[in-house]
């Protein structure tokens, strides 16, 4: 997993509002111009499941229902970005993420 990956995934799980932002945008630029190279990576080194921690997190840390919303819409509209043949594989994190986590989630999330 790249250097660059891994601030990112940092930022996104910052407990920093604006640190979270600019980790998203970040990363929705970071996804269009370098995903295609994590084709290799993306199984071996679980590159997918800790960038989907990381969008766990910032998510996560949004409390507010209002940020939550927005948050949610500009992740969901990430997939939009990914290469086809990646898209199983992000999903697939996604849910897994997902499936690890449920337990945590509290109330407000």
């Amino acid at each position: 997993m790249s250097a660059e990956l891994k601030v990112l995934i940092r930022g996104l799980a910052h407990n920093d509002r604006a640190q979270r932002d600019d980790a998203v945008q970040q990363l929705s630029k970071w996804i269009k111009s370098h995903f295609s190279d994590l084709k290799s990576d993306v199984r071996e080194d679980g590159a997918m499941m800790k960038l989907w921690k990381g969008l766990f997190y910032c998510f996560w840390m949004s409390d507010k229902q209002e940020l939550q919303m927005e948050l949610a819409s500009r992740l969901s509209g990430l997939v939009l970005t990914i290469p086809e043949e990646l898209v199983p594989i992000y999903l697939s994190s996604f849910y897994e993420t997902l499936g690890v986590n449920w337990n945590s989630l509290d109330q407000y999330r």
